[in-house]
């Protein structure tokens, strides 16, 4: 690698060289670095030190064994991240980075990699979130116009619900590209296409509340639950059942098949999940996935009646289509999702949102905090706690002092300690511990009182 040097020269005159049109040039410094596939790359600078330090960091790296391809444009390291980073990726992964990085695209088309900066995805950042909620905002206003129109004041109000949402939105959407980005930059600093990864210079957005965790107005209880099965076409009932008290995710509940349904132990086994992307069925995405789950006895008998009517197919699916085959998700939300919820006047939620329903059912019924955890299939509990902590502490009890105070008494064997709260009006001298006052141990056989030392 050469020294860093200047670009335009000054003659014995001390005067600036000039171009072949008579024209004075910016004096500047270049350092030139040979590609990792041959050639050489240019960058320039307007200082000497910039250019040494730029320098001195590329030297650092060929030491460290990496050849840095600072030349590297956006379009081709996303081509490139495509068909290396892709490689074993399950298709709904593959396809939130595609999503994610074509939200970054405009900001970055056309540019180095080594040009992107903790500026400019700030810059995105902010840019981004407003437009998500600007188009939510202006899609809810035309909404309620159009509801003030037709004078249904029950769906104005709805709205106006909905349209303060909208103030709120995008920071997870945000944040979810903002963690891809950061994925991608890795990728680019491992193949030499930068130095730094500028992502994680960025901060993330926070909420006043937590976005992704379920709130009340997204959780049925078991009342709203029957009106949506009982509202629901019968040919989906068995379905809503399983999926609001099983907690079971839609893929899972799509790729089951009769083999996983253990209807003399009231249990389901998860072992596969339908791809929402590709349409096969495949694993879970972990090892926590595969999991059984009971369900209660009122479900099973419904799942015994079902059985009969189910259409048969070569993958003998709980839940087939018409002709025995998987089910397609956007039909399941077509046909049985929302219909369901219209009928029964119910508020929309996601079908996702049956999951937490579930597990907050399962979590008043006193469960702890691993048995909901291996239920729902969280490879970690605290991804339990994160999502339901809210949930948990609602559910403290608040005879923990007369518990604390039974399991002292067996302890001591009934003894009971009592602090004289009066001592301060005794005349007489004491000589007391320096931790606190005077206490005395009341037996359980004598009644007496002794001094505690």
């Amino acid at each position: 690698m050469r020294k860093p040097e200047p670009l335009y020269k000054k003659d014995d005159a001390g005067k600036y060289i000039l171009d072949g049109k008579g024209e004075r040039r910016v004096f500047g410094w270049q350092v030139r670095f040979p590609k990792p596939a041959g050639g050489m790359n240019y960058r320039r600078f307007g200082t000497k030190r910039e250019a040494e330090l730029y320098s001195a960091k590329l030297e650092q790296q060929r030491a460290g064994g990496a050849v840095l391809d600072v030349g590297m444009r956006w379009e081709e390291a996303v081509k490139h991240f495509r068909r290396e980073h892709y490689i074993g990726l399950l298709p709904s992964a593959a396809h939130d980075y595609d999503r994610d990085l074509a939200r970054i695209t405009p900001y970055c088309t056309g540019k180095r990699i080594c040009d992107i900066s903790a500026k400019l995805l700030r810059e995105w950042r902010d840019a981004e979130l407003q437009r998500i909620r600007t188009r939510a905002i202006t899609a809810a206003d035309a909404a309620i116009e159009k509801a003030e129109r037709s004078k249904d004041a029950e769906k104005v109000a709805e709205l106006r619900t909905r349209r303060a949402k909208a103030e709120t939105k995008g920071i997870t959407t945000v944040n979810g590209a903002l963690r891809s980005m950061g994925t991608f930059l890795k990728f680019c600093k491992r193949e030499g296409y930068c130095t730094t990864n500028a992502a994680l210079d960025v901060k993330r957005l926070k909420a006043a509340r937590q976005d992704d965790a379920p709130i009340d107005g997204a959780i049925f209880n078991p009342l709203e639950i029957t009106r949506a099965v009982a509202a629901a076409d019968p040919y989906w009932c068995t379905a809503l059942l399983v999926l609001f008290y099983g907690g079971l995710r839609l893929g899972e509940l799509l790729g089951l098949s009769w083999q996983d349904v253990e209807l003399g132990s009231s249990r389901l086994f998860v072992r596969r999940q339908l791809c929402g992307q590709s349409g096969v069925l495949r694993p879970p995405k972990t090892a926590a996935g595969q999991r059984f789950v009971s369900l209660p006895p009122f479900v099973i008998a419904v799942l015994r009646e079902w059985k009969l009517a189910c259409p048969t197919g070569p993958l003998d699916l709980v839940f087939p289509n018409a002709d025995g085959g998987p089910m397609d998700q956007h039909n399941f939300h077509k046909r049985a999702w929302r219909p369901a919820l219209r009928r029964a006047g119910l508020r929309h939620i996601r079908v996702h949102d049956a999951r937490h329903s579930c597990a907050s059912m399962w979590i008043a019924t006193g469960a702890d905090v691993v048995a909901v955890s291996r239920a729902l299939g969280h490879r970690d509990p605290s991804i339990t706690l994160k999502v339901y902590s809210h949930l948990f502490s609602r559910r403290s009890q608040s005879d923990l002092g007369e518990k604390l105070a039974a399991l002292v008494a067996a302890e001591t064997d009934g003894c009971s300690l009592v602090v004289a709260v009066g001592a301060r009006k005794r005349k007489r001298t004491q000589v007391l511990d320096r931790v606190g006052g005077p206490a005395w141990i009341r037996t359980k056989d004598q009644g007496i009182m002794s001094p505690l030392h």
